[in-house]
């Protein structure tokens, strides 16, 4: 367990004093705005109680929630034609008994894909049918429970001469699979939002400009597209908020809603500092911000409630960490309060 400074530790007393008195959540503040705010639950979620502190949190501070894991193709069809949807419909259950809505990630992507699934020596004609099917029975499986599909998910490589990133799928089928991954999931459930999803694409430049051509030209062929989602996993200090509304803003014009899909802001391990806490904040509240004054951005999520499951430490090999608005310990962060101060200004300057 981390322990915060003392300042930081008697603000966060104060704060959790104040929520006592009937200050609210998160949640509260979030449906009096008809926003969705959410996170993504983590594989941990599944293995507690209905009345352990996770879920607990979960329920009372979100609206939305998305799947971290158990909807990529690897769980769902890790043998062919065998689909377990066991965990994604226990969360859905969960979400619906709670009034929560969910967003499915993601349909197709280049990681957490089964092997048998994962093979560019099939024809092109086999691959063509299998992603077809994958789509077709899942997006029908969860029709009517699923408000946004991140459809296709880091498809971009900007390195690449055409932009595109070298997947079995790219290989294979070429970039119109991008296409008809599009119109299977529109055609299985209309009503559902379908989101290109990629990193590293927030803010203005050479990844964004790939991601904004890929787009357009999709939005000019009228296939199925609703939004991009921009995954926002920042590290402190490195973030171009000006770019990031600049290029939310040309998204919109091309008609096009962006969601903020998987939000942490990491901080160096070994500068878990009062003074880095509070600049986090800051950052946070910059993201929350633009989220707030632009009615095309659709979803706001957090990539983990809590900094006890957060996918950064184990990515950066421990050497970044605290990317979430909770504690390891669920305690609530300074970035916490000042998402949850923005959010609590907006509902009384509605």
């Amino acid at each position: 367990m981390k322990k915060f400074p003392f300042v930081i530790f008697i603000l966060q007393i104060s704060f959790s004093a104040l929520t006592l008195a009937g200050q609210g959540t998160i949640r509260q503040s979030a449906d009096k705005l008809g926003k969705n705010i959410g996170v993504a639950v983590s594989n941990q979620f599944f293995r507690f109680s209905d009345d352990h502190q996770y879920k607990t949190l979960l329920k009372s501070e979100f609206n939305t929630v998305v799947a971290e894991n158990v909807m990529k193709p690897v769980s769902i069809e890790p043998v062919r034609g065998q689909f377990l949807f066991d965990k994604p419909d226990s969360l859905i259950a969960f979400a619906a008994a709670n009034g929560m809505k969910v967003r499915g990630h993601c349909l197709v992507w280049h990681k957490q894909i089964p092997r048998w699934m994962n093979n560019d020596q099939l024809s092109s004609g086999e691959l063509f049918a299998i992603l077809k099917e994958y789509i077709t029975t899942v997006v029908t499986h969860f029709k009517g429970r699923i408000f946004a599909w991140d459809v296709v998910n880091e498809a971009i490589d900007e390195k690449e001469a055409d932009s595109f990133r070298k997947s079995a799928w790219m290989k294979v089928l070429g970039p119109s699979f991008i296409d008809s991954a599009f119109v299977w999931a529109h055609r299985a459930d209309p009503t559902a939002l379908l989101i290109y999803n990629d990193y590293g694409a927030e803010d203005i430049g050479a990844k964004s400009n790939a991601v904004f051509t890929l787009v357009k030209a999709m939005k000019a062929r009228n296939i199925p597209i609703s939004g991009v989602g921009l995954q926002c996993h920042f590290q402190l200090g490195k973030t171009n908020f000006d770019g990031m509304k600049q290029n939310m803003e040309r998204i919109a014009r091309l008609g096009l809603q962006t969601q903020i899909t998987e939000l942490d802001i990491s901080l160096p391990s070994d500068q878990l500092t009062n003074e880095n806490y509070e600049k986090q904040a800051r950052e946070y509240e910059q993201v929350m911000s633009l989220f707030l004054k632009d009615n095309n951005c659709t979803a706001f999520m957090l990539w983990g409630l809590t900094d006890k499951f957060s996918w950064i430490p184990g990515f950066s090999l421990n050497k970044r960490g605290s990317a979430l608005v909770f504690s390891e310990d669920y305690s609530r962060k300074p970035a916490y309060n000042s998402v949850f101060n923005l959010l609590n200004k907006s509902v009384r300057n509605k």
